[in-house]
């Protein structure tokens, strides 16, 4: 239990360091790429690139550090509080009972992984639903008023303001799902080598 605990709270500020940065590049990426493939009419000047790569990196740096710290703070909470507490619980008054002197047999370890996948797949989707309007709402809220207030000489039109949205949409939902798959499959296979 002690390996459990230090392995997933030391996970978690692994991944608030190095999941922004990813984010940030490929958020940057994208969205030029889409600016150049539909042929804005308005040139992107090197201000108004600095001024964009600055105002992302600012907005999604403090949007995700918070999203992703309070992400995983819920999601471990509940999960141990919930899952491992529950799961261990039965399992140990189980093998008491019967007072097993044999290894876990096979069908064993499955019935305890698919338990764990299941528990943590819904807690991880609801959670990933809240984070990604609440993340996508911060981000385009933030970065539209950093650009209003640096007073931008080129205006943003329609599809500029569809770009940003759908790109940003895109890019985060990506990120925090992979994130969140990895955070699950790491759990569990700790958990599992550990009990077994």
């Amino acid at each position: 239990m002690l390996q459990i605990l230090l392995q997933i709270i030391i996970m978690p500020q692994v991944m608030l360091q190095v999941i922004p940065q990813v984010t940030l590049q490929v958020t940057l990426q994208v969205m030029l790429q889409l600016m150049l493939q539909v042929k804005l009419q308005v040139k992107l000047n090197l201000m108004l690139r600095v001024m964009l790569q600055v105002m992302l990196q600012v907005t999604l740096q403090v949007t995700l550090q918070v999203t992703l710290q309070v992400t995983l703070q819920v999601t471990l909470q509940m999960t141990l509080q919930v899952t491992l507490q529950v799961i261990l619980q039965v399992m140990l008054q189980v093998m008491l009972q019967v007072k097993l002197q044999v290894k876990l047999h096979l069908m064993l370890r499955v019935m305890l992984q698919v338990t764990l996948q299941v528990t943590l797949q819904v807690t991880l989707q609801v959670t990933l639903q809240v984070t990604l309007q609440v993340t996508q709402q911060v981000t385009l809220q933030v970065t539209l008023q950093a650009m209003l207030q640096v007073k931008l000489q080129v205006k943003l039109n329609l599809m500029l303001w569809v770009m940003l949205q759908v790109t940003l949409q895109v890019t985060l939902q990506v990120m925090l799902q992979v994130t969140l798959q990895v955070m699950l499959q790491v759990m569990l296979e700790v958990i599992i080598q550990v009990m077994l």
